[in-house]
């Protein structure tokens, strides 16, 4: 990837030397690509900034199960340290950059004790901003669930309260997150920024495969797809017996139900719904994030189960393509987007039962739920655009 300070001058040399763009140091633990394209979006033209990524990851991640997505830009510079051999590898990249403004991704680096070390040595005009995808009400059941948790989560807070003041906001439930941990100060900027351009389906540049779409083809409407890693946490069995249970409560429930992503629980969820026909059950493994835009076309809503989901980016997604959601409550993406986008979300508890519940409300009002998402989807465009966030990111480096 192409060096940050090595990008071409622009404009005449006879012209006017123009304003030091900001130098960003973005530290984080994970590598999604709809975050790379935002600091892609703030780096790139017209904006300019200076950005560098340093991350921990050994690997670019998807929320849709996908192991590896290659991300390369002319703009944009990332750096990875390798921080389980030595957790204090990225503290001297840090002060040698020298930045303007620091954002922290996520409790692992923002917790990290030796950061605050590092951020004491910089300019003491440098701005520092702490993000993270926390859900209040996971930080409420970590603080419950046993001594040993409710400490580490207190260090956690004291360690980030103690560099950071100020905070970049998903949505109300990670405010509320971010202020449990001791930050005063929270911007209402939504760094899980989405390129829409990606996800219309008519302008989409990779096609399913038509393995995929004879798959899709069997099965019968209404279709609900769940795109989620298959981990315990995202809740699949449950949503399977849901399923299950709703057909058993009401015979004329004819929903179906496709699983997108990967993971150890593959195997388990492929025994569990081996009995269905293929036109009631697929699960199609993952799907390059190029082609979520034209899966999604293929269904009529989306369902997140999650027994912790702090974010959430897919319900975004589908909100911001006119499709209704079902979610767990636990979904912090849901939660904070329900009053923006009104009966387009159905929250529910995480068990069998309600989950049942809602997939059978869905099913019944989904014609009038549709229509609600389509109206309200252009709401969710307008205040996840990447161009938008990118906009109100580089903001916050214009002088006092």
């Amino acid at each position: 990837m192409r060096p940050a300070d090595d990008l071409p001058a622009r404009g005449d040399q006879g012209a006017p030397e123009e304003p030091r763009k900001a130098r960003w140091l973005v530290l984080t633990s994970a590598l999604a690509p709809y975050m790379l394209r935002l600091w892609e979006a703030l780096a790139a033209p017209p904006h300019g900034q200076k950005v560098r990524v340093l991350s921990s990851a050994r690997k670019e991640s998807s929320s849709h199960g996908n192991e590896h997505i290659a991300f390369d830009s002319p703009w944009l510079e990332v750096l990875r340290i390798d921080n389980e051999a030595n957790r204090y590898a990225s503290l001297p990249e840090i002060l040698r950059y020298d930045p303007d403004i620091v954002v922290a991704c996520g409790h692992a680096r923002a917790s990290n004790l030796a950061l605050p070390w590092a951020i004491k040595r910089l300019r003491p005009q440098t701005k520092l901003y702490y993000l993270g995808d926390s859900n209040v009400l996971d930080l409420i059941e970590d603080a419950a669930a046993s001594p040993a948790r409710s400490l580490a989560l207190s260090l956690k807070r004291k360690a980030i309260a103690s560099t950071f003041r100020e905070s970049l906001s998903l949505g109300w439930t990670n405010r509320l997150a971010h202020q449990s941990l001791g930050i005063a100060h929270s911007l209402d900027i939504p760094c899980c920024a989405l390129d829409f351009d990606r996800l219309d389906a008519s302008r989409a540049t990779t096609r399913l495969p038509q393995t995929l779409l004879d798959a899709l083809a069997k099965l019968r409407r209404p279709r609900f797809l769940c795109p989620a890693r298959l981990v315990p946490q995202k809740n699949h069995h449950a949503l399977l017996e849901a399923f299950r249970l709703a057909r058993a409560s009401d015979p004329d429930f004819r929903a179906s139900l496709c699983l997108i992503g990967d993971g150890p629980e593959r195997e388990p969820l492929l025994v569990q719904g081996a009995s269905w026909s293929a036109e009631e059950f697929q699960s199609l493994g993952a799907v390059e994030a190029s082609m979520m835009g034209a899966l999604y076309a293929h269904f009529d809503a989306l369902v997140l189960p999650s027994k912790v989901e702090p974010w959430g980016i897919v319900a975004t997604e589908a909100l911001a393509l006119g499709i209704p959601v079902v979610a767990s409550e636990k979904v912090g993406s849901a939660q904070s987007l329900a009053t923006l986008v009104g009966e387009a979300v159905l929250l529910t508890r995480p068990d069998v039962e309600g989950l049942a519940s809602a997939l059978i409300q869905m099913w019944k009002e989904l014609e009038t739920r549709k229509a609600v998402a389509r109206a309200r989807a252009e709401q969710v465009r307008a205040r996840f655009d990447v161009v938008q966030v990118a906009a109100r990111l580089a903001a916050l480096a214009a002088p006092p």
